[in-house]
């Protein structure tokens, strides 16, 4: 996924939010390990009910602000980020890193085809619009483009609806 502004904000102030996210995925992981994380992330494996999966996501928020909030995440910023976290991990999205390309490219790991959908719905609702607003801390004349390429999007269905090559 790729997160533009116009106008486009310095690359100093690119490199300070991707070292944050980079920050908060580590500090998520870590939360991951807890078992009160595990044994909700175990219920998503059970194939549960839209309303379940919709309680363990706002139990995840919770854990997952706790969690930012004790390393010293600003309110806003931890708010926004445990939210999009609790959505993917839900929907078996994992957040790989953040880095600095044409602009800020987040990787994401989708292992399932309903996964890789559930992405582009996120970013076409503009939901993770809404998440990099905040993250960004965008001034009000400032516009962000998020997005996927569509080479990307494409590579990525065709390697989940592809036939599995194992052992390569």
């Amino acid at each position: 996924m790729h997160v533009n502004t116009c106008p486009t904000i310095s690359e100093a102030a690119e490199q300070v939010i991707i070292a944050k996210l980079n920050g908060a995925i580590d500090i998520i992981d870590k939360a991951k390990q807890k078992i009160a994380v595990r044994e909700l992330m175990e219920q998503l494996k059970k194939d549960p009910s839209e309303q379940v999966k919709d309680d363990i996501e706002r139990q995840l928020i919770t854990e997952f602000s706790d969690a930012l909030s004790k390393e010293g995440f600003q309110q806003s910023f931890l708010s926004s980020v445990a939210s999009m976290l609790a959505r993917t991990t839900v929907n078996d999205i994992s957040l790989l890193s953040v880095r600095h390309g044409d602009s800020i490219v987040v990787y994401f790991l989708c292992e399932a085809l309903c996964s890789l959908n559930e992405l582009r719905l996120m970013i076409t609702s503009r939901f993770m619009h809404e998440v990099f607003i905040v993250i960004i801390e965008a001034e009000p004349d400032t516009d962000i483009d998020v997005y996927i390429r569509d080479r990307d999007f494409n590579s990525a269905l065709q390697c989940l609806s592809g036939p599995q090559i194992i052992g390569l």
